[in-house]
C-alpha cells in the first residue's frame, strides 16, 4: 500500500509539472551553475537564471530574461517591439542622425556680400533674401573684409575674418560686441565686430558667445586652432561627438571636453 501511494504521488507531481510547462507565460528559474532560464514564446517574460546560467529568450514582443548570477547572460528579444539585451526585430529606437560637413575645400563655398550679409555658404545653399538694396557700402566692405576669398574651416564655410586676438598690439580697449559677435583684428589693432562663426579661427573659446554655438578645437601636430561652430538642427541642443564629430573633425578622433569638442590628430 505504501508503494502504491508513493507511485500515485509521483505521477500526480509529474502531471502538475507538465501542466505548468505548457503555459506560454510561465517563468522557469534555474539555480545550477550552468542552468538556463525559461523561454517565453509570445508576450510573456523569460526565465531568470540565478547561478551563472543564461536568462530566458522572448521570441515575440515579451521581455528577455535576466541573469543574476556571475557570468550569466541576459535574455535576447528576437521579435518586434520587445525589450532585452539585443533587438534584431522592429520597434527599437534608432540613433540620432549625424550632421554633415559643409565643405572639404574652399571651392565648395561661396561668399554672400550684399547690403545685409557678409558670410560664406555652401555652393548649393541659396543666399538669404536681403530687403535692403539702397546701401552705399556692401556688408563685407563695411566690416573691413576686402576680398572675395573664402575658407573651409572645421569643415564649415567661413568668410575668414582675422579674429586672432593674440595679434593685437595696440593700446586700444577691446570693443564690446553683441551675442555671437567678436572683435576682428585689423593690422595689429582691433577691427569691427564680426560673426564669430565667420572667423578663420578664434583665439580662445570664450569668443563663442551665442547660444547654440560650440567651440571646436582642432589640433594637428604644431597647429592648434579653435573655431566657433553653429550646432546643426539635427543635433538639437546637444553638441556631441556622436552627432557632430565626423562633420567637424574630418575623421580625426573627437573628444567632448567641458562642453567643447576636441579633434586630436598626430
Amino acid at each position: 500500500m505504501r508503494y502504491l501511494a508513493l507511485v500515485s504521488a509521483i505521477a500526480l507531481l509529474a502531471g502538475m509539472n507538465t501542466a505548468v510547462g505548457c503555459s506560454s507565460d510561465a517563468t522557469t528559474t534555474g539555480t545550477g551553475a550552468s542552468s538556463q532560464g525559461g523561454t517565453t514564446q509570445t508576450g510573456g517574460q523569460g526565465g531568470v537564471a540565478l547561478g551563472g546560467g543564461q536568462g530566458g529568450t522572448t521570441q515575440t514582443g515579451g521581455q528577455g530574461g535576466v541573469a543574476q548570477g556571475g557570468g550569466g547572460q541576459g535574455g535576447v528579444v528576437q521579435g518586434g517591439g520587445g525589450q532585452g539585451g539585443s533587438n534584431p526585430g522592429g520597434g527599437g529606437q534608432g540613433g540620432m542622425p549625424a550632421a554633415s560637413a559643409e565643405c572639404s575645400l574652399p571651392g565648395d563655398c561661396k561668399l554672400v556680400n550684399d547690403c545685409c550679409t557678409c558670410a560664406a555658404l555652401p555652393q548649393a545653399e541659396p543666399a538669404p533674401v536681403c530687403g535692403d538694396q539702397s546701401c552705399t557700402e556692401l556688408q563685407c566692405q563695411k566690416l573691413g573684409f576686402n576680398t572675395d576669398a573664402v575658407l573651409c574651416a572645421a569643415h564649415r564655410c567661413v568668410a575668414g575674418f582675422n579674429c586672432d586676438h593674440s595679434q593685437v598690439l595696440c593700446a586700444s580697449l577691446e570693443p564690446s560686441c553683441g551675442s555671437g559677435m567678436t572683435p576682428s583684428v585689423s593690422g595689429s589693432c582691433w577691427g569691427a565686430c564680426v560673426p564669430a562663426t565667420e572667423c578663420a579661427y578664434v583665439y580662445e573659446c570664450t569668443q563663442c558667445t551665442k547660444p547654440g554655438q560650440v567651440c571646436v578645437d582642432i589640433s594637428m601636430g604644431p597647429s592648434d586652432h579653435r573655431y566657433c561652430v553653429e550646432v546643426p538642427d539635427e543635433c538639437g541642443n546637444a553638441p556631441t561627438c556622436a552627432c557632430m564629430g565626423d562633420s567637424v573633425c574630418g575623421g580625426l578622433p573627437c573628444v567632448e571636453v567641458n562642453g567643447e569638442l576636441s579633434c586630436q590628430g598626430e
